[in-house]
């Protein structure tokens, strides 16, 4: 039988000729086994660890539809299919802007939790999503950050002083300096998801299936069940 590195081998020709749908590059990711971490110590040689299925997921993420799906609880952050440890390694070798659920930034089910980062402002990957961040807060009615820490600032935090969002944050952009994280909050009812969806088609290059039902729950209508997993960062409580 045709070990898992051949499939990927047999894959990687002919990626460049498929287009899939979202169900199509689950599907894809089943029929590779799921991650089954072993402890260093346990391992029998140096050599660093494949991860098939963060393989398949890095090497069809270009070809496949609709991001708002694949950069979600349905496919990237669905445990059922990508272990913590696959999800890392994408987004460590695809780039925040390529990974970052911008549509559910508070949601703790999504982005291995609503505590981010650290982003490297000195990047331009990393500064985008702050940035996009920073535009959410301002256009939400209640203040989405919590909890930030900018490590240009420690001396304040030494000092008992909390961040507070710089008003030169919001006028010309974060600055292209320091390591930043937040825990990113928001309240249901306002939350403005046709904005967040508008700053993910421009900044993200987001495309969204039209008929495809909204991720985020309107407040007026019926109350409906949500399969995804609420998860926080170890050590960092997760809020709504």
């Amino acid at each position: 039988p045709c070990c898992t590195g051949h499939k990927l081998e047999a894959l990687r020709l002919v990626a460049h000729l498929l287009v899939l749908k979202p169900i199509q590059l689950k599907r894809a990711l089943q029929w590779l086994p799921p991650w089954n971490p072993i402890p260093d110590k346990q391992r029998q040689d140096s050599k660093p660890p494949m991860r098939p299925r963060a393989e398949m997921f890095i090497l069809l993420y270009n070809r496949t539809l609709y991001h708002a799906d694949v950069i979600s609880p349905f496919l990237l952050y669905n445990p059922n299919l990508l272990h913590v440890d696959e999800v890392q390694e994408v987004r460590s070798r695809l780039g925040w802007m390529h990974t970052f659920d911008i549509i559910s930034a508070h949601d703790p089910s999504s982005n291995l939790g609503n505590r981010h980062g650290p982003f490297d402002l000195a990047t331009f990957d990393a500064w985008t999503i702050v940035k996009l961040l920073v535009a959410i807060d301002q256009q939400e009615e209640g203040p989405n950050f919590d909890n930030g820490w900018w490590s240009e600032q420690v001396e304040f935090y030494n000092r008992g002083f909390t961040f507070i969002l710089p008003a030169a944050w919001v006028s010309d952009g974060p600055p292209r300096v320091g390591d930043f994280y937040t825990t990113f909050t928001s309240k249901e009812d306002q939350i403005q998801l046709q904005k967040r969806k508008e700053l993910a088609k421009r900044y993200l290059k987001w495309t969204f299936d039209p008929t495809a039902p909204n991720r985020i729950i309107d407040p007026l209508a019926p109350a409906r069940s949500r399969n995804w997993r609420t998860s926080t960062v170890p050590g960092m409580a997760a809020t709504r």
